[in-house]
């Protein structure tokens, strides 16, 4: 039987990790936080989910970070063709920066896809520059665990689009997931939700058609300008089975 750590959480195994994953998959970022204390990391995310009965659910769910050792931020305006994703880094001065870039410098946000971002690969970060946006050091934390996470997003402001490449990549000691009100999500439950999606989505269940995605994406998100996105997930022709898989790849 597994043992409890100090937060009353299980040691993750495989099937756990990869049902975080899949939750995460085309889940929306939408903030990220920090304790004072540096005791807790989060990262705010939207995600289709789809309960056993019911219509689907654009739910804000919190990826509560426990005890993080490491926290780095690369923020990059983004360039053109090849150097899309090599444009200029941005340095950001602390995490209240990095809230207020969310909160005041974006109105769009994509989805991030196709990624093992829970204990995923290192190679993930492997041509970071030494020198990142912001990094964070706990010596009281851990590294059990790693997250990494990304959005593309931007701002459209007189008749210009201004685009940018976030990324943050956060080692820690144990991960549990938390609804808007705070409440403990099992992550079991977590990856069960996106996962009945996606096998709704892929039978042509009209609970997850395009007309019940813009009526989801009418609730409340994180940011303000989330409210009424119109993004959507729509059929491809040879669309992997499995549930966390992107055919952009």
């Amino acid at each position: 039987m597994k043992e409890a750590d100090g937060h009353g959480l299980v040691p993750l195994d495989e099937a756990t990790v990869a049902a975080v994953n899949d939750a995460l998959h085309e889940s929306q970022v939408s903030g990220f936080r920090v304790a004072d204390d540096g005791s807790v990391a989060e990262l705010l995310v939207l995600v289709d989910t789809l309960p056993e009965a019911g219509p689907m659910e654009q739910a804000r769910r919190v990826v509560v970070m426990h005890d993080p050792s490491r926290i780095r931020i690369v923020l990059r305006r983004t360039g053109r063709g090849d150097d899309f994703y090599e444009g200029p880094m941005l340095i950001l001065q602390d995490v209240a920066e990095l809230d207020r870039f969310f909160a005041h410098h974006i109105t769009w946000a994509h989805e991030m896809y196709s990624c093992d971002f829970l204990d995923g690969s290192a190679e993930h970060v492997a041509d970071w520059p030494t020198t990142v946006s912001l990094e964070l050091a706990f010596a009281t934390g851990r590294a059990d665990h790693s997250l990494y996470w990304w959005v593309e997003c931007g701002r459209n402001a007189d008749d210009a689009v201004r685009s940018y490449w976030l990324q943050g990549f956060v080692e820690f000691g144990a991960v549990e997931v938390h609804d808007e009100l705070g409440t403990r999500v099992s992550l079991a439950a977590f990856g069960e939700g996106a996962r009945r999606w996606w096998r709704a989505f892929h039978d042509g269940d009209a609970r997850v058609g395009a007309e019940a995605q813009r009526e989801a994406r009418k609730s409340e998100g994180w940011q303000w300008w989330q409210a009424g996105r119109t993004s959507i997930a729509v059929p491809a022709n040879a669309w992997p089975n499995r549930p966390g898989t992107d055919p952009r790849d």
